[in-house]
């Protein structure tokens, strides 16, 4: 829905905990923020979770690494 006359700022931090204190404190109205793997979003069980995408991870190996011509890999064997 479009919404003209709203003002929308910006804000950034590499701490989920820092962001998720912000919602709980109503200095934020929404987060985005990524976890790696299978991990769950640690917060305030106040706050509800959506998971809204899912971004594959890359790995740059030299062509002669013993890896390089694996199609997946799991982050042990890095």
């Amino acid at each position: 829905m479009a919404r003209p006359g709203m003002a929308l700022s910006t804000q950034s931090s590499s701490s989920t905990p820092d962001l998720v204190g912000r919602v709980v404190d109503g200095r934020l109205d929404l987060v985005l923020t990524g976890v790696c793997g299978h991990q769950k979003v640690m917060g305030d069980e106040r706050l509800e979770w959506r998971e809204i995408a899912v971004d594959p991870v890359f790995a740059v190996l030299s062509e002669d690494h013993p890896l390089a011509r694996e199609t997946e890999l799991m982050l042990s064997q890095l």
